[in-house]
């Protein structure tokens, strides 16, 4: 049942991996990530391989493995491969372009094609989105939407319990489906603390129940830590999921999270920061982690050893004018590695001018998020979805960010 995927993916291609990422994550499906021209294992036990490649990387293409699935542009660039049977043709505009990706990976009979039907009738893209990326105290504008949708997502997947009762296997990912549809209405409704107790314990008896019928997957682990945290109640139990999940699979998320967890409910910060160590080793571009060690050096006045840090943070992420937003974080991250450097070079090391170029940086982000907002993604979401008011939903997102980023 567990299912795991390998996703590498250009850096142009984020909104493209957005879509995918949240679609798997939705169904019970792990996702790992890479951007191509990392250091790829080639051959990473019990995953399958998924490309999604821009017009620049037809080089991946030199290499091609025929147990992986190629995500391509519809475009001439590569014409030349559109023969071979596991190259897809992927256009937002075209239904039958995502079916044909999850029937390469899971294959024709499973039930990802109509998993992924009601992932995009029901615009749950776009709602698990806005509920993972918008902090809790802006959820109020987006819970009656995140409650509706995701009620008839569930009243769909009822629907398909009959043609699968026998299929033990798909079932799986449509029981998951249910239960990841009620953590984002669970988690939307977080303000009303009576039902998010009973809500809250409920969801947990039925991911072990899940957990009993079939195994202990990751991604059932990582939902029961996400539905712990919800509740006073049950956040002692995060840190017990999170761990057995990093024993099946090691990596830098996961120890970012432990150590978070630590952080901001126990405030044993030296603990925290073993854990923050062993993801920045795990994966030294995981800007999440950097921007923590990169605070505790500035605590300890270690302003050089901050700066590098800072830096690392800017050189990961996308350049402030980059208008392939998929995460509100990345911009989120890039405006306080900027604001802690000019802070760091106008107030400790007295250098106006660098401090300056920084607060520039700031400026720029800042009205470039206000003139051009998400307009790549918010027209991706809105082919992908079945939402019409996406404008207004994007044009109150950039009302938060801009509040936040001041």
């Amino acid at each position: 049942m567990d299912k795991r995927i390998l996703i590498a993916y250009s850096f142009e291609e984020r909104i493209t991996y957005s879509f995918w990422k949240y679609f798997f994550q939705s169904c019970g499906v792990w996702v790992k990530a890479y951007k191509t021209g990392d250091k790829i294992p080639l051959k990473e036990k019990n995953y399958q391989y998924m490309y999604i490649l821009n017009n620049d990387d037809i080089r991946e293409m030199k290499m091609i493995s025929h147990n992986a699935v190629y995500v391509v542009k519809s475009n001439s660039s590569y014409k030349s491969f559109r023969k071979l049977d596991n190259i897809c043709a992927f256009q937002w505009r075209k239904r039958q372009s995502y079916y044909e990706i999850v029937d390469k990976l899971f294959g024709e009979n499973s039930v990802f094609r109509e998993l992924l039907s009601i992932y995009i009738d029901r615009s749950l893209w776009l709602n698990a989105w806005l509920y993972h990326e918008i902090p809790y105290d802006e959820k109020d504008t987006w819970r009656e939407q995140i409650q509706i949708e995701c009620a008839k997502a569930l009243s769909q997947l009822e629907l398909l319990d009959n043609k699968y009762a026998s299929q033990k296997q798909n079932r799986f990912y449509i029981e998951y489906m249910k239960l990841y549809c009620n953590f984002l209405i669970a988690g939307a409704n977080k303000t009303n603390i009576t039902e998010m107790k009973d809500a809250n314990i409920g969801l947990l008896s039925e991911i072990t129940l899940l957990a009993k019928s079939y195994e202990w997957t990751l991604s059932l682990l990582i939902l029961a830590a996400q539905v712990s945290d919800l509740s006073a109640l049950t956040s002692v139990h995060i840190i017990e999921y999170l761990r057995k999940a990093c024993e099946m699979e090691k990596s830098a998320g996961l120890l970012y999270d432990i150590g978070r967890i630590y952080e901001r409910l126990y405030g044993k910060q030296d603990v925290a920061y073993i854990y923050y160590e062993a993801s920045v080793t795990q994966d030294r571009f995981y800007y999440r982690t950097i921007y923590k060690l990169a605070l505790r050096m500035e605590d300890q006045q270690e302003w050089f050893q901050a700066i590098i840090c800072y830096r690392n943070i800017i050189n990961i992420l996308p350049d402030i004018m980059d208008g392939n937003y998929a995460s509100i974080s990345e911009i989120e991250y890039l405006y306080k590695a900027n604001r802690h450097l000019a802070g760091i070079f106008r107030e400790q090391l007295n250098n106006s001018e660098i401090a300056g170029s920084y607060e520039q940086n700031i400026h720029s982000l800042q009205k470039h998020i206000k003139q051009e907002g998400f307009k790549k993604l918010e027209h991706c979401m809105h082919m992908a979805s079945n939402t019409e008011n996406m404008q207004g939903i994007f044009e109150r997102i950039v009302e938060i960010l801009d509040a936040r980023l001041k």
